[in-house]
Parts: C-alpha cells; structure tokens; sequence
C-alpha cells in the first residue's frame, strides 16, 4: 500500500511539476509577443513622424538608434530562450523612454 501511495504522489508531483514549468514558458512568451508588439507599434509612430514631416532625418536617426538598444538588450534576454521579469521590467523601462521620445519628437517638444 506504501507503494502504491508513494507511486501516486511521484506522479502527482511529476504533472505539477510540468504544469509550472509551462506556466512559465507561457509568462515568458506572453512576454516577448507584449515587448515585440510595443516595438512594431514604436517603429509605426517613427515611420509615421517621419512621413507626416513630424520627425526629421536627425531625430529619425536618434530615435533609431534607441530602438537598436532596445533590441540588442531584448536580443540578450532571449538568449536562454526565456524572459524573466527582471528582464522584461528593464525592457519595458527602456521602451517607456523611447515611447517618451517619440511624442516629444512628432510634437517638436524637445
């Protein structure tokens, strides 16, 4: 009967086990498509400035460049094939700022 009882909480740990770790695979990728979606949305505003004649070449290029750090840094949060949270709030800061930046840029508030 101990077997029996010890057989059935290995296998209950096992499945929990493997629950969370899927709950994590899935706050990660939940994650990266949030960051992912936040840079297409910034690149759209950048490109629209820039078509609108909010945002000049100069401004562009700055704005650009700031949008190649954050993906340098997002590049090296996905490295080991997950973002943890301390990962994805640094990120997060750093795409805040550049959303910052771009209104300021398209409204000439500089």
């Amino acid at each position: 009967m101990k077997k029996i009882t010890l057989k059935i909480a290995l296998v209950l740990f096992t499945a929990s086990t493997m629950v969370f770790a899927e709950e994590k695979s899935n706050i990660s990728e939940n994650r990266e498509e949030l960051i992912k979606q936040r840079e297409q949305n910034q690149q759209k505003r950048i490109d629209e400035g820039v078509k609108s004649g909010a945002i000049n070449a100069e401004e562009s290029q700055k704005l650009q460049k700031q949008q190649e750090k954050i993906k340098k840094v997002e590049q090296k949060a996905t490295e080991d094939g997950r973002v943890s949270k301390k990962e994805f709030n640094k990120i997060e800061k750093m795409q805040k700022a550049a959303s910052h930046s771009i209104k300021h840029k398209k409204t000439n508030k500089h």
